[in-house]
């Protein structure tokens, strides 16, 4: 399956926590372990990232992403596509950001109604704007490789 949006090569810092939509309901996101590692690529659809512990496909992630000379909603909610060990026996993480309109297509019901609303200020007009700054301010990576 081809990618909607250009994955460039950056390491930028990222704070993570984990959580199923189970435990959520349970559980306040304050009181959640939080992460901090970096980025291995990122786009406007989302990022890889290589973190030391164990996770599942079914999990989701709430993170908090600065990238410098682009305002980014404080915390936007992530869902793992796909994980892979490296020779470090580290999980690599493939994580799609969640924009606000596909929300209740792509999160169960009972995840959205316990998620505070501001979770989901990332939206689909954030997401491309998103992918253009990063094109415009990193094309060089891409136009190294050809």
């Amino acid at each position: 399956m081809r990618r909607q949006f250009v994955r460039f090569g950056l390491s930028k810092n990222v704070r993570l926590t984990f959580f199923d939509d189970v435990n959520i309901g349970f559980i306040r996101l304050s009181k959640l372990k939080w992460l901090e590692t970096n980025t291995i690529d990122i786009g406007g659809g989302g990022m890889l990232v290589k973190v030391p512990v164990f996770v599942s496909e079914d999990d989701y992630v709430v993170l908090n992403l600065g990238i410098e000379g682009f305002s980014m909603p404080k915390l936007l909610v992530g869902r793992i596509r796909h994980k892979q060990r490296d020779e470090e026996n580290r999980t690599n993480i493939g994580i799609e950001f969640i924009v606000r309109e596909g929300n209740s297509l792509l999160l169960p019901k009972s995840l959205v109604q316990n998620l505070p609303p501001q979770l989901f200020d990332f939206d689909e007009h954030k997401r491309k704007e998103l992918a253009h700054f990063l094109g415009e301010k990193y094309r060089h990576f891409l136009e190294d490789k050809e």
